[in-house]
């Protein structure tokens, strides 16, 4: 399932682009009202560059349930739990695990969306 799962993300980054493997980075930027295109595209950039492919391509897995979860008048920290867990279940790992990672991407991602302004 892994193997699966990186060669998806694999595939996003060489046939799409990173701007375009991060376009869940940048969604969630915009879900904020306070923030702009041009500080969203700009944070999602330096989120890929410091975080590297991997972890940026399960922080786009995670935030489009997210986001679709969100949609579905879900509270955010329930979106986020219930992304989370779907993403590590598809992916064969602990949802702790991937709670971890993905945290820690967000934190890196409001940096930069801070540093962006």
């Amino acid at each position: 399932m892994i193997g699966r799962l990186h060669a998806t993300i694999a595939f996003w980054l060489f046939a799409a682009g990173a701007g375009a493997a991060s376009a869940d980075a940048t969604a969630m930027c915009l879900d904020d009202d306070d923030n702009s295109a041009a500080q969203c595209a700009c944070a999602t950039e330096a989120l890929a560059a410091e975080v590297g492919a991997e972890d940026a391509g399960f922080y786009d897995m995670v935030g489009t349930r997210y986001l679709a979860n969100r949609k579905d008048e879900q509270g955010m920290a329930e979106s986020w739990d219930a992304a989370i867990a779907d993403t590590a279940a598809e992916a064969g790992m602990g949802s702790i695990a991937l709670l971890t990672r993905m945290n820690a991407v967000g934190t890196a991602h409001r940096s930069a969306i801070k540093a962006c302004r």
